[in-house]
């Protein structure tokens, strides 16, 4: 509740409020003092990860709230998308930095949010994502696609889905994967404009054979440089020549491992992933299906052909991948700097990928259980034992 005029509000309608008026940091105190009631643990002392974050919005009175539900955008009232929205950045606060141990994580990196995806049929490869993880100390977050898995993971790491329930394993093609699509790039955008906090997403069969985020590690130290609006994986269906960076255009990457930043131009980055997000939208709407990696990048290209000279829903107005020249001249808030992670270190789905050169392996190019043994030639698959 504000006290100001009484009225029950979330944390985004806090600041749609004041914005203006106070200052951004101001408003972070105000919500963190004035209006979040203290949380206390069973014990009766104050828990310091739940002070932390915000408060769940408290639902209209006669309406009991529906926490621990994914929740559908379509079927939700406005105060359920507020709750989720609470919840979203309660799971942001205790999970950001990369690593469980947060005396660990260096100040690049500490407003970086690793964040996966899981539903029912998809759990055994989250399982075995999950042992390589922990392994490396980190810690993350996980978009949870339908209602039993948000109960398994529990609202201290799991994030409600806003967008359609998918429960089974679906491959390439399927259109229940083109809704998973959608709702992941729903739910980054829901973070980033929730929390301001920078996202290193990631499919749950990209799995990590080494820490990735350590100096000398391609995605490591495009992270730690702190100038990338976008981090992507280049798509390659097998070992690309040493050429590649001469060919490659910046206009394809994986959708299913990047890193975006909200740090230098929120609006920007926000819109322009809204607009990958509202062409999905209307191909699903159009034609029954809409994957979301070809539909983005296709709005990236335009967005890329623009060259400042058209206006589009994309934010930026001009492009400028590493180690290439900008596509034109404009401001430094409108224009997106981004790069490609080595595709050596972080293949993409390659029978002949090596186990000693990779950091990352994303098992794609195979669907579902067809997965299993390309994570098995690497060494990644039986981490998680369902008997022990």
């Amino acid at each position: 509740t504000d006290p100001e005029d009484g009225q029950m509000c979330t944390f985004l309608e806090l600041k749609q409020k004041y914005t203006g008026t106070y200052s951004a940091e101001e408003i972070q105190g105000y919500w963190d003092f004035e209006c979040k009631p203290a949380a206390a643990t069973s014990s009766g002392q104050a828990d310091p990860a739940a002070a932390s974050a915000p408060a769940p919005a408290p639902a209209p009175r006669g309406k009991p709230p529906k926490a621990g539900k994914a929740l559908d955008v379509n079927e939700t009232e406005r105060w359920q998308l507020g709750e989720a929205e609470a919840l979203v950045a309660a799971v942001a606060a205790r999970r950001v930095g990369l690593y469980a141990d947060k005396a660990r994580v260096p100040p690049e990196l500490k407003d970086v949010l690793l964040v996966t995806a899981a539903n029912t049929g998809y759990m055994p490869f989250y399982d075995n994502w999950r042992c390589h993880a922990e392994r490396l100390g980190l810690d993350w977050a996980v978009v949870a696609n339908d209602d039993a898995t948000y109960d398994a993971l529990g609202p201290g790491r799991a994030l409600p889905v806003i967008g359609k329930r998918v429960t089974s394993m679906v491959g390439w093609g399927n259109t229940k994967l083109d809704y998973v699509g959608r709702n992941k790039l729903y739910m980054l955008i829901l973070i980033m404009r929730v929390t301001g906090v920078s996202v290193l997403f990631t499919d749950a069969d990209n799995m990590f054979l080494r820490d990735p985020f350590v100096p000398g590690v391609s995605l490591g130290d495009l992270l730690r440089a702190q100038k990338y609006d976008l981090v992507y994986q280049m798509e390659f269906g097998s070992r690309p020549k040493a050429t590649y960076k001469k060919t490659h255009q910046g206009n394809l990457g994986n959708t299913g491992f990047f890193y975006v930043s909200p740090k230098k131009s929120s609006n920007n980055i926000q819109d322009l992933f809204t607009a990958g997000m509202d062409a999905v939208d209307r191909a699903l709407a159009e034609k029954g299906h809409g994957a979301d990696q070809n539909i983005f990048w296709a709005v990236f290209s335009d967005m890329m052909a623009s060259r400042g000279l058209k206006s589009g829903p994309w934010g930026f107005k001009c492009v400028h991948l590493c180690g290439k020249n900008p596509s034109c001249t404009a401001s430094e808030q409108d224009t997106i700097e981004y790069c490609g992670m080595d595709p050596y270190v972080h293949p993409t789905g390659w029978d002949d990928a090596s186990p000693a050169e990779a950091v990352t392996y994303h098992a794609n190019y195979a669907a579902n259980e067809l997965k299993i043994g390309k994570l098995r030639k690497m060494r990644l698959w039986g981490a998680w034992d369902e008997k022990a």
